[in-house]
């Protein structure tokens, strides 16, 4: 997901410009970068709508095989911690402890 989204029209425009500002584009790439960090269900809205940035075929493709193991859960839907390094960082080190 960080390749993809490093590779969109989004991501270069930004890395591209040598003349790049503190503009509210910028930040919302970095916010959006934070996002894929916590978690990569954070790039969706509640809408299941992808983020620009995040709306190539590959990521549509992973987060489609997600909903399709999802499907038929009642109630909250797993955390699937594996998807995020954050997580998966985390839950190692509480199951050694």
């Amino acid at each position: 997901l960080y390749r993809s989204f490093l590779k969109s029209n989004v991501a270069r425009k930004l890395l591209e410009d040598q003349n790049c500002k503190m503009t509210r584009s910028v930040l919302s790439t970095i916010k959006k970068l934070q996002g894929l960090v916590n978690h990569p269900s954070l790039v969706r809205s509640r809408e299941q709508k992808l983020e620009a940035g995040f709306d190539d075929d590959e990521t549509r493709a992973m987060f489609e095989e997600i909903d399709r193991m999802d499907r038929g859960l009642r109630g909250a839907k797993p955390v699937r911690e594996e998807l995020s390094g954050k997580l998966a960082l985390v839950h190692q080190i509480l199951s050694a402890i």
